[in-house]
């Protein structure tokens, strides 16, 4: 009975190293009529993949950008470095992997709906998950 007793103590008092890489779920809106979401904070976080659960007209998914402010009106598209536009494959119901080494250095975001060049409005509003890990 000792023994149980002093593996016990030993089990409780090894130290549980502290969680470095943390995710978050955040929620974007597209309105009804438009083709751009709502802006997400960044911070030390880097979108990992995006839910879509709701009917959504066929459209590619690409990415605005600012530095200064969420609040802030001039969101540019953003491109990788080889010229081309980021962007991610989604559909009703698609649950899309990103590359978070593409948003390394970006503070805020928003999701649009086609290309920079070629919106596609969404006729209904679209509440899409996007979710991030601390790096």
């Amino acid at each position: 009975m000792k023994s149980i007793f002093l593996l016990l103590v030993f089990l409780f008092t090894i130290p549980v190293p502290a969680q470095t890489n943390s995710t978050r779920v955040d929620t974007v809106i597209i309105a009804a009529g438009d083709s751009v979401s709502t802006a997400l904070s960044l911070g030390d976080y880097k979108p990992i993949a995006i839910i879509n659960d709701t009917v959504w007209t066929n459209a590619q998914l690409t990415f605005l950008a600012a530095h200064n402010s969420k609040a802030d009106s001039n969101y540019k598209p953003v491109f990788n470095a080889d010229s081309t536009q980021l962007i991610a494959k989604t559909a009703a119901k698609y649950y899309t992997i990103l590359d978070p080494d593409k948003f390394a250095g970006l503070q805020y975001i928003k999701l649009k709906s086609g290309l920079h060049n070629a919106a596609v409005i969404q006729p209904y509003k679209k509440v899409l998950k996007v979710i991030s890990k601390k790096y």
